[in-house]
């Protein structure tokens, strides 16, 4: 196992060199730290982080996995914290994210995905947060979130996929909390989100499928949510839309369409037999 100019600065000081592996002990920041780390891990590493972040503290990832290698980071965020990862993985790596923000903490990941890898978040945000995540997958990668807001939370998607990749999206968020996506995909990937809206929330998608994309979006809105969608489909893409809307819900689709087999699948019947005071526009 390898590591290769790793550093760490801010709370620890300390700096390393080459590493034969690295696991970290529970790290606990309270008020007014830096930790930074830059790494590179080639072939068969594991790398895992567990921390705490307390009061106003930033936290900076920079790292790039070549071949095999995993990298696991658990976290807790109370109160204006900052935590950045910048990540490039290549061939066959896994980084898992497991965090928990709890009030007006931000959460940046940039990262670009080449072949094969598999990158997993599982997180809750509780009150003020802000999760934003910039990321390019290039051919056989999967990309899945997990994840629960509860109220006035905000959660941004930037993200462009390059033939044979898949996104999955689990999320629920309860009162008063937004969320978007904005995607581009070319060729051949799959984007699937699984979503519960209750009360307040506002969920919008724009995006771009150029060329045997396939887009399924199941979804349950409870009460006073917006949902809008704005994509454009270019050449044998489909579309498909499950959704459940119970109580003054607003739904917004805007298309446009050129040259696609299957453009345009969803299913609102039975919400149109049910309810009288939801709005479809499409």
């Amino acid at each position: 196992m390898w590591v290769k100019g790793f550093n760490v600065g801010g709370l620890m000081g300390f700096n390393v060199g080459d590493l034969m592996g690295f696991n970290s002990n529970l790290h606990t920041l309270i008020r007014d730290n830096t930790f930074n780390i830059n790494c590179t891990l080639i072939g068969d590493n594991t790398f895992n982080i567990n921390c705490t972040l307390i009061g106003d503290n930033t936290f900076n990832i920079n790292c790039t996995l070549i071949g095999d290698n995993t990298f696991n980071i658990n976290c807790t965020l109370i109160g204006d914290n900052t935590f950045n990862i910048n990540c490039t993985l290549i061939g066959d790596n896994t980084f898992n994210i497991n965090c928990t923000l709890i009030g007006d903490n931000t959460f940046n990941i940039n990262c670009t995905l080449i072949g094969d890898n598999t990158f997993n978040i599982n997180c809750t945000l509780i009150g003020d947060n802000t999760f934003n995540i910039n990321c390019t997958l290039i051919g056989d990668n999967t990309f899945n979130i997990n994840c629960t807001l509860i109220g006035d939370n905000t959660f941004n998607i930037n993200c462009t996929l390059i033939g044979d990749n898949t996104f999955n999206i689990n999320c629920t968020l309860i009162r008063d909390n937004t969320f978007n996506i904005n995607c581009t995909l070319i060729g051949d990937n799959t984007f699937n989100i699984n979503c519960t809206l209750i009360g307040d929330n506002t969920f919008n998608i724009n995006c771009t499928l150029i060329g045997d994309n396939t887009f399924n979006i199941n979804c349950t809105l409870i009460g006073d949510n917006t949902f809008n969608i704005n994509c454009t489909l270019i050449g044998d893409n489909t579309f498909n839309i499950n959704c459940t809307l119970i109580g003054d819900n607003t739904f917004n689709i805007n298309w446009i369409f050129a040259k696609n087999r299957l453009p345009f699948n969803e299913n609102f019947a039975r919400v149109e037999s049910v309810l009288s005071d939801k709005s479809v526009q499409y």
